[in-house]
């Protein structure tokens, strides 16, 4: 028997949730089948001895040493016999491209390692297996369970959490994000009105990296201001199978229970006589069930909202232990003129706010809350890959840092499209790092160094800086959103550089590094740096805004000057790019688009969706940039997160930008003729461009036609999309017409930013600011509820019927 050894690091990652399962085969835990290779330099196994049954042995102890720099709680090795797998589902021998290792069968044995230090070294008795072994470190290949409850501690009276973990073994701490709505988010009597109860504070929280068929234990938890805690319970659970794993599982299935008092007192909407039954049934056989669904119809509170509570606590010994699965049923969200497609008053009023809040499903438009909070980090270097070891070191304010790794791109000449990128504007880019900060926990200020090991085990650290992680998705706390576009760059010395024609750059910039303190995000959307084509511009932009983007998140949008270039797939067959064809702007900022050559991407902050289009590829209907852009329109969950923001680069609304005019369309050609479509059906609140340099707002307006009479002021129903120009960042100012549509109620010919700022679920402040003093020259609010948003309005209305 020979023993191969296989340096890697191999990834399993299971996105399954709220599944329970049976205890099985011990190598059942494992989801071999979603097994991703990839080789790592940096991971070294060695086994000894190397030939085994030399002496004709059956079975010999075997040493595995591994060293590893990056190790995480879930690494394991896998024992595997024969080394090539399963020939019949493996590649043919034959084949040339064919590369080992082989990941297409379970190992046959595996052990958990602890390499807190990178260092770890572990023994596996082997027996004859006719057949030669190899060895493989693996991580992860788990599952996720959520744990959802209700306290009266809002975010800033305590911070919720869950404590868990195997049981037996060490627990370990999980945030929880924390939902809640007002009267005013419900959509009619009696649920906003003699039916209306506080519904206090909706907790909930992702436990990950489950490994299946394992028993785990958990307390619901509270850390309060005084640094003590307040725990639940203890509760237990066990885990999923993995997909597809062959083992006894049982699922239970109903609809309609409603609830009902042991004491026999006559609550309101009292006419499930069977709920009682139903729930000690499932109680009594609670062992032999692993999931339960509950398809529509689940409180009958009809508005009733204490009924809600009085339902959680009737089947907790139910869905503290399985998951516990809900469907939408008229009683949870039927209530005219609202979006449900039956127009019946079933639900009381509640209009599906209750269901969607009190229990988590993996809907796509509930997605984003179970994402883990993240933070990147790029930076740029002269180092190689080969040259040293690129890391972020970072962690909580305070508390112990940790060490991640980070990706390393750089291109060459001729990876750009054109002169002068290619000839007198090149310049050697260096190496551009990114580092995924993971797991970060909502609302808390981190410390982080950008480092470098080299060769002879130093390391090269840069000064520290510090950002506060996001909110989570749908939290009701301040937040504020700084957006703009075609800012470029300047030279604070007065040299000459090149496309020296960003005369209000520094003026913005300045404003809002003197504003830090009150911004949590900022929209850069396209005409980043102006290059055109000379590379070393890149440099000087990014270490003029690094006071702001190593605090906040930076995000950006490609326009003219980042992408367009004859012949390779840009919209427009323009030379705006210098020869750049997005190869700088893909490269030196990272954005989340599931294609970073497509520079279009969703991307949410606590109570905000941003639909962020790029306008330098065709967005036409048909497209499969339209097909995105409706999609992340149609995904968002506005009760969670009410204001929904469109941007992108060209003016693809309404602007009487000079040239515009000319073309009498007051727009881009081909802009809107398609997209209003979707952002009357979506009811988009606000859509940004840039490109024109100058600033205009319009009314809300639909087809050309203000839908709204107010200057200052908006309530109710979103009629229609706010329209506005924010192009002034620093680039040379753009002539508005000689005439001044109806729509547009606001010019300004001068340099200057919009802050958003969000104070909770139904007010938003919008305030335009000159970058020459930072003060506010125009303004509006916005004031509405949930019910608002799903009021019908003129091509925005979800089709009824009248059937019951």
């Amino acid at each position: 028997m020979v023993l191969t050894i296989i340096a890697c690091l191999i990834n399993l990652s299971l996105v399954y949730g709220d599944v329970n399962g049976f205890d099985g085969q011990p190598l059942s835990k494992v989801a071999i089948q979603n097994a991703v290779v990839s080789l790592q330099s940096s991971v070294s196994i060695t086994a000894s001895p190397s030939l085994l049954g030399t002496k004709g042995e059956d079975t010999e102890w075997v040493t595995v040493d591994l060293d590893y720099p990056s190790p995480s709680g879930d690494d394991w090795v896998g024992v595997f016999s024969p080394a090539k797998f399963n020939s019949r589902t493996c590649w043919p021998g034959s084949d040339p491209k064919e590369q080992a290792p082989y990941i297409c069968s379970a190992p046959i044995k595996y052990k958990f390692v602890n390499l807190k230090t990178g260092k770890a070294s572990l023994k596996f008795q082997l027996i004859n297996q006719r057949a030669d072994f190899s060895f493989a470190l693996f991580s992860g290949g788990l599952s996720n369970m959520t744990v959802t409850w209700t306290s009266g501690y809002n975010i800033n009276e305590s911070t919720p959490l869950v404590k868990w973990g195997p049981k037996g073994k060490k627990l370990v701490q999980s945030p929880a994000v924390t939902l809640t709505f007002g009267r005013y988010s419900v959509c009619g009597s009696p649920a906003s009105t003699v039916g209306w109860r506080d519904p206090g504070f909706i907790h909930t929280s992702f436990l990950k990296n489950l490994w299946p068929n394992l028993m785990y234990t958990y307390r619901l938890g509270h850390l309060l201001p005084d640094g003590s805690y307040i725990w639940s319970k203890q509760y237990s659970f066990k885990s999923s199978p993995y997909p597809g794993q062959s083992s006894l599982q049982r699922v239970i299935m109903f609809g309609d229970m409603g609830k009902a008092e042991r004491d026999g007192s006559n609550e309101f909407s009292n006419y499930q006589p069977g709920s009682l039954n139903t729930t000690d049934q499932l109680i009594k056989d609670l062992e032999n069930i692993d999931i339960v669904f509950h398809i529509g119809d689940i409180t009958y509170a009809n508005g009733y909202l204490s009924q809600w509570d009085q339902f959680t606590a009737q089947v907790e010994p139910i869905a503290s232990k399985v998951p516990y699965m809900t469907a939408s049923g008229n009683h949870e969200r039927d209530w005219p003129n609202t979006g449900s497609f039956y127009d019946t008053t079933d639900s009381g009023g509640e209009c599906g706010v209750l269901a969607q809040t009190m229990f988590y499903v993996p809907a796509e438009n509930r997605a984003k809350f179970w994402v883990v909070v993240q933070m990147t980090v790029t930076w740029t270097s002269g180092y190689n890959i080969n040259e040293s070891t690129p890391l972020v070191k970072w962690g909580p304010k305070g508390k112990k840092l940790v060490q991640s790794p980070a990706v390393t791109l750089t291109f060459g000449r001729y990876s750009v499209c054109g002169s002068p990128a290619s000839t007198v504007g090149w310049r050697d880019p260096g190496f551009i790092h990114t580092s995924f900060l993971k797991n970060l926990w909502p609302n808390l200020m981190y410390t982080y160094r950008l480092g470098h090991l080299l060769p002879d085990g130093s390391y090269i650290w840069s000064k520290q800086y510090s950002f506060k992680s996001s909110p989570y998705p749908g939290q009701s706390s301040l937040q504020r959103v700084i957006m703009f576009g075609d800012m470029g760059k300047a030279e604070r010395d007065g040299s000459n550089e090149f496309s020296n024609y960003q005369p209000g750059s520094l003026n913005t910039t300045d404003q809002l590094i003197k504003d830090l303190e009150n911004i949590d995000i900022v929209f850069h959307i396209g005409d980043i740096t102006y290059a055109n084509g000379y590379l070393s511009q890149w440099d000087q932009f990014t270490a003029q805004v690094e006071p702001i983007a190593s605090k906040v998140p930076y995000m950006t949008a490609s326009g003219n000057h980042e992408r367009d270039w004859p012949n390779t797939g840009s919209f427009y067959d323009t030379t705006d790019s210098g020869g750049e064809c997005g190869v700088l702007a893909q490269t030196m900022f990272y954005v989340p688009a599931e294609n970073r050559a497509k520079f279009w991407y969703a991307t949410d902050y606590g109570m905000f969706r941003f639909c962020i289009a790029d306008s330098e590829h065709d967005f036409r209907e048909g497209s499969e940039q339209y097909k995105f852009i409706e999609h992340c329109l149609a995904t968002v969950d506005r009760q969670k997160q009410p204001w929904l923001i469109f941007a992108a680069h060209r003016v693809l609304g309404y602007s009487s930008d000079n040239w515009y005019a000319q073309q009498g369309s007051f727009e881009e050609p081909m802009g809107r003729e398609s997209l209003q479509k979707v952002w009357q059906k979506y009811k988009v609140d606000i859509a940004f461009y840039g490109h024109v340099h100058n600033y205009e707002r319009s009314c809300p307006i639909y087809q050309s036609q203000c839908v709204n009479s107010e200057r200052s002021h908006y309530s109710g129903t979103v009629e229609g999309t706010i329209h506005v120009v924010v192009g002034g960042g620093g680039s040379h100012l753009s002539k508005f017409s000689h005439v001044t549509p109806k729509w547009s109620l606001y010019r300004d010919y001068d340099f200057g930013f919009v802050k958003l700022t969000a104070f909770d679920h139904s007010s938003l402040l919008f305030e335009y600011k000159k970058s020459s003093d930072g003060k506010v020259y125009d303004s509006f609010t916005i004031s509405r509820d949930y019910k608002d948003v799903l009021a019908c309005v003129h091509d925005g209305c979800e089709p009824t019927t009248s059937a019951h």
